[in-house]
């Protein structure tokens, strides 16, 4: 899932960033995917929302199962 994107564009970023610090040329694709989509920032940031949210929703579903009515004398 994500950890292999992060290896992938780990990988990509590593190479490109060499080629960058030893001066040499990298396209415009290569840019622009730096700027873009080598950029997980936004979509960590959905996920880890994504992630607390499911986590709020079962934490709230056990309490509902854990629920048993007013007590009874």
């Amino acid at each position: 899932g994500l950890k292999t994107l992060k290896d992938e564009v780990k990988a990509k970023k590593t190479k490109l960033k060499s080629l960058l610090m030893q001066q040499k040329y990298i396209s415009s694709e290569d840019e622009a995917w730096l700027d873009h989509e080598g950029n997980l920032v936004d979509l960590e940031t959905v996920v880890d929302k994504l992630e607390t949210a499911a986590s709020k929703r079962c934490t709230s579903t056990s309490k509902q199962n854990d629920y048993r009515g007013p007590s009874q004398p």
